[in-house]
């Protein structure tokens, strides 16, 4: 049930990776939402080549469907019209207008409303590359504490390494089955985006979930998934660790 690691070579093989871990290993627990799940703590999927095709799998029809208009979302704001009326944020928010709040004291007077987290990435990396300072953060306390659906992605960690662009994800709690695709495939062209601009490569690809799950109600689908991805024997081969 706890710290599993597994290694990849594209998205697609992580997601697949990931759903066969959590379902393994993963112990049946209760959940806020009132609906059990098994659960993996700390699952870490480590993918070498994340612009790799295949970037999403076959049989992950939410990605399938719905991964371009995500990424629409996080990296334009496509939804952003939406906070405050029938949602509570967007990452494209968190990430790109975080909120200061206006009671933090400051000496430093270009500090407005909001702040823009990728401008400060691509700015501080481009100035020292090798800077473990730059980092997105999405949790806002003075508001998530309170908040029935907080965000599940917590930060965002990048850094120049042999002249490619490394990011790692972290997220507090991950709905492998129905999130983790969109949400690496979204990321990781946020990644090439910030990587675009500091004119380096795409490096490695590190996403990691405190709680890694699988709802109950999802167990039917869940099997037919891996029952068809061993029939036709796709992404076979090393166990995580």
């Amino acid at each position: 049930m706890f710290g599993y690691i597994i290694h990849v070579r594209c998205l697609a093989e992580g997601y697949q990776k990931a759903v066969e871990t959590v379902w393994k290993f993963g112990k049946e627990v209760e959940t806020e939402w009132g609906e059990k799940a098994k659960e993996v703590i700390c699952l870490v999927v480590h993918v070498k080549n994340p612009l790799q095709e295949p970037r999403i799998h076959k049989g992950d029809l939410i990605s399938v469907m719905h991964a371009k208009k995500y990424v629409k979302e996080l990296l334009e704001g496509t939804l952003d019209f939406a906070i405050g009326k029938y949602i509570d944020y967007t990452y494209h928010e968190r990430i790109f207008n975080y909120v200061v709040p206006q009671y933090i004291e400051h000496d430093v007077e270009e500090l407005k409303r909001t702040f823009n987290q990728i401008d400060y990435i691509i700015n501080k990396l481009k100035k020292t590359p090798f800077s473990r300072r730059a980092i997105a953060v999405t949790w806002q306390v003075w508001k998530d504490t309170k908040s029935n659906n907080p965000p599940c992605l917590i930060c965002l960690w990048f850094k120049v390494i042999d002249n490619k662009l490394t990011m790692i994800a972290q997220f507090r709690s991950r709905d492998v089955f129905r999130a983790w695709g969109c949400n690496a495939y979204g990321l990781t062209e946020l990644q090439k985006y910030v990587a675009d601009k500091l004119g380096v490569k795409v490096g490695e690809y590190i996403d990691i979930s405190f709680s890694a799950h699988i709802y109950e109600s999802c167990y039917k689908d869940v099997q037919r998934f891996l029952e068809i991805c061993k029939k036709r024997k796709l992404f076979q081969g090393v166990s995580p660790c």
